[in-house]
């Protein structure tokens, strides 16, 4: 064989016209062998419905718990200041002094007032029921007593006619018309309608006077009772 008979070996290759190109993967062309090319394949990133489902359950699932975690944990925070708030009343408490009781002006009891009247001037009181007393009778009554030499202080005198004058029986018998009497127990003068007026008025006060401070009192010791209660607990706690 001749030199120009033999083919030419070359790295490079002979561009095939467009009509003659293997278009087929597995199929040889019968002009010569099989040409084989790459596959390309397409990766499609679409997630199952299935995972999809659990995803959509595992963060309900997820969002459950920690709603719950945040209830339990604000229910501990309010725990946690309602003590705090107890505590602190609790101390305070411990620190509070109870209050004194109320302390009211010294009314001398009206049995002993009538007494010391029917003791010093016994035509002022009839049958245990006090007399009507003429109007400024106290400088009439201090003069007597320092002119008798009666052992009886002025501010014992204020506090009996004090006594006296506030009384329910007394200010019951203030109508009008009725007569105010002197230390001998002689009529001077009749009580008008203001003055009547007056004493109905005063009674009502009266009255109201003492269901309050029957009340305030009450109170008072309840609530004495009650630091009391607290302080024994807290020094207990504390123990």
């Amino acid at each position: 064989m001749t030199e120009q008979g033999r083919p030419t070996l070359t790295l490079r290759r002979k561009a095939e016209p467009e009509g003659q190109r293997a278009v087929s993967n597995s199929e040889p062309d019968g002009a010569g062998p099989g040409r084989v090319t790459r596959k390309k394949t397409v990766v499609v990133n679409t997630t199952p419905a299935w995972k999809v489902r659990k995803q959509a359950v595992d963060e309900s699932a997820k969002k459950a718990q920690a709603d719950e975690k945040a209830a339990r944990k604000a229910e501990k925070a309010r725990q946690w200041a309602e003590r705090q708030a107890q505590e602190r009343e609790a101390m305070r408490a411990a620190r509070r002094k109870p209050a004194p009781e109320p302390v009211y002006r010294k009314v001398m009891p009206l049995a002993d007032a009538l007494a010391l009247l029917k003791r010093c001037w016994p035509a002022l009181v009839t049958d245990g029921q006090p007399q009507l007393l003429a109007v400024n009778i106290r400088e009439a009554m201090v003069n007597d007593i320092r002119r008798r030499g009666l052992e009886i202080s002025v501010k014992t005198l204020k506090r009996c006619l004090a006594a006296v004058t506030r009384s329910d029986a007394y200010l019951g018998a203030m109508t009008v018309g009725a007569w105010r009497k002197n230390l001998a127990g002689e009529p001077v003068a009749a009580v008008s309608a203001e003055e009547a007026a007056y004493a109905v008025e005063r009674r009502a006060q009266e009255h109201a006077k003492r269901q309050r401070r029957a009340v305030r009192s009450v109170a008072t010791r309840a609530r004495n009772e009650l630091i009391t209660t607290e302080k024994r607990k807290t020094q207990d706690e504390h123990e």
